[in-house]
């Protein structure tokens, strides 16, 4: 059976091999990532112009978003600080109320659950296991999912330093972090486009050779 890639050659049409070997660069080797949404046809080149520092730019913009983020609030003065505080801690607290709102609800479907399987009666002792099983999973899903927020302590208040510094902590490591996506990414595009150049260049003025005498000729 053909594949994708030699389905050409099955069909009889001509097919170069720096055409083959490139078709075959969409399927492996670091090239993938460059190829993946070009046709069979495109050639690594044309594939590379506008692609090749695309996942560098993605990185660099998020690292360019994030030190803009922190260098705004670093200039925050004390009372930008303590509104921006008032807004986190009304909007935690509402959060807040609303999880223990919803995770009253729940504990009455559980609780209404849970007396249902208490009034089933196994068929035998054999289906006791069921039962047991079934309230297991009430159980289990209760003490995982909802006794935390049932009983979660309300939010700490944050005075406007506090939640700045908190801020600037998080910010200050995503840039890092961003930082060092940035660098990988511009490494990795340029071994690819190294590795692209030296491939396209290896393919460049071939000249086929003729198959060995081993090599099953056609008729």
């Amino acid at each position: 059976m053909s594949s994708a890639i030699t389905r050409e050659l099955y069909e009889g049409n001509s097919v170069s091999f720096p055409e083959f070997a490139d078709r075959v660069a969409h399927w492996v080797g670091p090239l993938i990532g460059v190829l993946r949404d070009a046709s069979l046809d495109t050639t690594i080149p044309d594939a590379l112009s506008g692609r090749a520092d695309a996942d560098g730019e993605h990185a660099a913009k998020r690292f360019r978003e994030k030190a803009a983020e922190l260098a705004v609030v670093a200039s925050w003065s004390q009372e930008e600080a303590d509104a921006h505080a008032h807004r986190h801690n009304l909007t935690a607290l509402k959060h807040h109320i609303r999880s223990i709102r919803d995770s009253r609800e729940k504990r009455k479907i559980f609780a209404h659950m849970s007396a249902q399987v208490a009034a089933w009666q196994p068929p035998t002792e054999e289906h006791e296991i069921m039962r047991t099983a079934m309230q297991e999973q009430l159980d289990k899903t209760f003490e995982l999912d909802l006794s935390k927020n049932l009983f979660a302590l309300p939010p700490e208040k944050l005075t406007g330093t506090e939640f700045r510094e908190m801020q600037l902590h998080y910010l200050t490591r995503d840039v890092l972090e961003a930082k060092q996506e940035m660098d990988v990414s511009v490494a990795r595009n340029e071994q690819v486009v190294a590795f692209a150049e030296e491939y396209s260049a290896s393919l460049q003025g071939w000249v086929d050779v003729p198959a060995p005498s081993y090599y099953p000729q056609l008729p």
